[in-house]
């Protein structure tokens, strides 16, 4: 007698499977593994202890889920169904190659605060949301604070083994990085060169007032930082002073 390849799933193992293709039934963007894997978290599914969580899913699913990893940005990993796997690895390739980045965005000139959000682990536990008023910055809290904080949602994060350093990215991660903003913004509406530092105060479908008295560099700068932090951010003299030179 044939075994059918999912007899030897447990319920929650093969919830998994139900999970991924009902996102693709809704859903025309890629199920990032960071997403899928705060997906697991929440509902209590056990991956081995050591064991990553990209190599458990190929383990336990072969032949019914498949990791669909970038080549261009390795960090990139998404969870397909071969059903979904080559239309998957196009979307992934297309949304890393040069041509598809927008040439207009200048993402030096977006707050730190942004980047380093995106470098929280989505299985971490935390909940991470970016405050859309200035002083831009973001919180980890289980509940936005008010309307002005917008959650970067678990897919649009990097997994625990994967999350990278903001203080010392590679290229690939920094890239990796970039396009998730992008993809998160898209699907928030939110307009990202409203967060430059010399834009106007952020929108998010009606226009919002600035809260903010900062006139110059070195404030937009300890503003940036996290509240508990800013008493403790030291700026050599001479470096204060060319920031407060800076509009």
């Amino acid at each position: 007698m044939v075994t059918s390849a999912t007899s030897s799933l447990t319920d929650q193992e093969q919830s998994i499977i139900e999970e991924v293709e009902r996102h693709y039934r809704d859903s025309t963007s890629p199920y990032y593994l960071s997403g899928l894997g705060e997906y697991i978290r929440s509902h209590g599914i056990e991956v081995p202890a050591g064991m990553r969580l990209k190599d458990f899913l190929s383990g336990t699913f072969e032949g019914r889920l498949l990791v669909v990893q970038d080549e261009n940005v390795p960090a990139k990993i998404a969870i397909a169904t071969p059903e979904q796997e080559d239309r998957v690895t196009q979307l992934l390739s297309n949304r890393s190659s040069p041509e598809h980045e927008d040439a207009d965005l200048d993402f030096s000139r977006l707050p730190f605060a942004l980047m380093a959000a995106f470098c929280i682990a989505s299985d971490s536990g935390n909940r991470v949301f970016f405050r859309t008023l200035r002083p831009l910055r973001y919180v980890i809290r289980q509940s936005p604070p008010d309307q002005s904080h917008i959650e970067i949602d678990p897919q649009f994060r990097p997994s625990l083994a994967d999350a990278p350093s903001v203080h010392n990215l590679s290229e690939s991660e920094r890239r990796g990085i970039y396009q998730r903003i992008v993809d998160w913004a898209g699907s928030k509406g939110l307009d990202l060169k409203s967060f430059y530092y010399d834009a106007r105060p952020a929108r998010i479908g009606r226009p919002i007032s600035a809260t903010s008295s900062s006139t110059n560099a070195l404030q937009r700068l300890v503003e940036a930082q996290e509240p508990s932090f800013q008493r403790q951010v030291r700026i050599p003299g001479d470096i204060a002073v060319a920031l407060m030179k800076l509009p």
